[in-house]
Order: C-alpha cells, then structure tokens, then sequence
C-alpha cells in the first residue's frame, strides 16, 4: 500500500486479483487490467466497466486455468504500451478517471477509520461472535468464557476469583 500511495504512482498494471484489486482502489490509482483466470475477469469488469478506474487490456473472456495457449491469450506489448500511454494520458477522459480513482480510495480509507462503516460492521462482527476484544484471535471457540491464548490469564483470574 505504501508504494501505491506514493505521489510519484501515476497507475497499477494489475491482473486483477482480489487482494491487488482491492489494494489499488484503495490507493486511489487508475489501473491497466489484465486478467488471468478466475475471478479476476469480474474484478476487471468491476474496474472497468462499473467504476471506470481502469483501462483493460488483455483478453475480453473467461479463460480456464491451463487452457492460455489453446486460446491463445498472449498479451502483445503493443497492447501494453497502449493501455500505459492511455493510462499517462493527460486528456480530460482520464482525468475524470483519476478523480474518480481518488474519490474510491478516499471513500475506502473513511470507511476504514474509527466510526467508519467497514470499522463498525467488522467491531459488531466480533462483538457478534464473542470474540475477546482485547486480541484478534479466533481460539476463543475452544476456551471458557471465549476468551483466546492471549487472554488466559483472565479467564484464570475469573475461574479462580469466580468473578466474571
């Protein structure tokens, strides 16, 4: 993330995996897609068609894995220096894009923030399953009172003193 939402980034070459899809808007960068298989040619539709943060280049259509050659899913570099150039183009099109890139990534940073609506559903998610607030881990299934490893010194404390 921080090489992303460094001011000297002007977009992300990216074959559009969930992690680096995610990653990249919430950098607020415009993307260069090109999808391999899987799901990453929903991401890339996302990216493209929905959100209009990207350029696609590559393949159009869902390739299984092992079957590139078959379907002969080579990307030239003619079509890479295409979707860079576009991608550094200072036109009023993608100007428009990298504000909407910008606004994503600002809207994915408040959510994230104390008060912010990722921060509130994942905090009612633990309170929901019971999750011990003072560590993230999930051993508390197996523990007394649902506390995790890292908190078994008050679930001593509680069993021995019968406070709870």
């Amino acid at each position: 993330m921080l090489i992303l939402s460094h001011q000297a980034i002007g977009g992300f070459l990216t074959h559009c995996g969930w992690n680096s899809t995610f990653e990249a808007l919430g950098a607020g960068v415009s993307k260069i897609t090109w999808p391999l298989f899987g799901e990453q040619f929903l991401n890339e539709k996302v990216i493209v068609d929905v959100l209009k943060v990207g350029y696609r280049v590559g393949v159009d259509v869902y390739v299984e894995w092992g079957q590139e050659e078959r379907f002969e899913v080579v990307v030239k570099r003619e079509e890479i220096e295409r979707g860079v150039r576009k991608l550094m183009d200072k036109s009023e099109e993608h100007e428009e894009m990298r504000i909407r890139a910008k606004e994503i990534g600002e809207m994915g940073r408040r959510a994230m923030e104390s008060g912010g609506s990722s921060h509130l559903n994942l905090s009612h998610f633990i309170q929901d399953i019971g999750i011990c607030r003072s560590c993230t881990c999930l051993f508390f299934m197996i523990l007394p009172r649902r506390h995790c490893h890292s908190c078994l010194l008050n679930v001593n404390y509680v069993l021995i003193n019968g406070n709870a």
